[in-house]
């Protein structure tokens, strides 16, 4: 007869007790969280291409502790922007001891911010919720993520680009839009510069062409079941056309 709590810890131990076997622990997805280490750090901070958020903890610290899922949350959340590192240092770990002490960390969890290219520091303190944190990445770094790793309305948009098809569109010049839109990305560098390229030319052909496709992308992400780099190409090429919608006709698609 068994006696004992009705949680699921307590009925484990009993089963285990009673027939010796170990129940298999529940799958742990391997962390997005970078733990930089005396040999590590030199690697990752002041890389040309990472700008680092790092979290200086110690392992008895129960702010550390309360801080630890956000960060794992936080490394989830960029964990699809290359240039943007989330890490974490054990200050009281013998491999990177010598890194609290080069810093001056005396509280925990002290948490800097490295932009890419500098192993400055700068000073983080602003507050310990995941927006706050999110929020502060996105501004330093012109990343576009909300809490959960999805992107916001302007991610993949280009403001130069923008400034010319609100120019353009609405007095429906597609040619001309087209020749300045080439002219204007030769000197951009942002990833989705030939995606206003390829719906200028689309335009010139067809008019509905903004509308219909925008439709289409907006069912495809509705339907769910994407990879997230799908979702997120889908998500910024819906954001560009929304730059083409009319406003009106774009308030009410937003209410959609």
């Amino acid at each position: 007869e068994y006696n004992g709590g009705r949680d699921l810890e307590s009925l484990s131990a009993f089963i285990t007790e009673k027939t010796g076997i170990r129940p298999k622990a529940a799958y742990q997805p391997p962390s997005n969280v970078q733990i930089l280490t005396e040999s590590s750090f030199k690697d990752v901070v002041g890389a040309a291409d990472k700008n680092v958020l790092v979290a200086f903890t110690a392992p008895w610290c129960g702010h550390c502790k309360k801080l630890a899922p956000t960060w794992e949350d936080l490394a989830n959340d960029f964990a699809r922007d290359e240039n943007v590192v989330i890490a974490k240092v054990d200050c009281e770990a013998e491999n990177s001891k010598s890194l609290a002490k080069e810093f001056g960390i005396q509280g925990f969890p002290t948490i800097k911010y490295f932009p890419a290219g500098s192993s400055e520091a700068v000073a983080y303190e602003g507050g310990r919720a995941e927006n706050n944190f999110v929020d502060y990445i996105n501004e330093k770094v012109g990343t576009h993520r909300v809490v959960g790793g999805g992107l916001d309305e302007k991610a993949g948009t280009i403001p130069t680009l923008d400034s010319l098809v609100a120019k353009y569109v609405p007095t429906k010049s597609f040619a001309k839009l087209s020749d300045e839109i080439k002219k204007a990305a030769k000197n951009v560098q942002e990833q989705y510069a030939q995606y206003y390229i390829k719906v200028t030319e689309k335009l010139k052909e067809s008019e509905g062409y903004v509308t219909k496709e925008f439709n289409r992308l907006t069912k495809i992400v509705s339907k769910g079941g994407l990879a997230p780099e799908k979702l997120d190409d889908l998500i910024s090429r819906s954001n560009i056309l929304r730059q083409f919608l009319g406003e009106t006709e774009k308030d009410s698609k937003d209410e959609l």
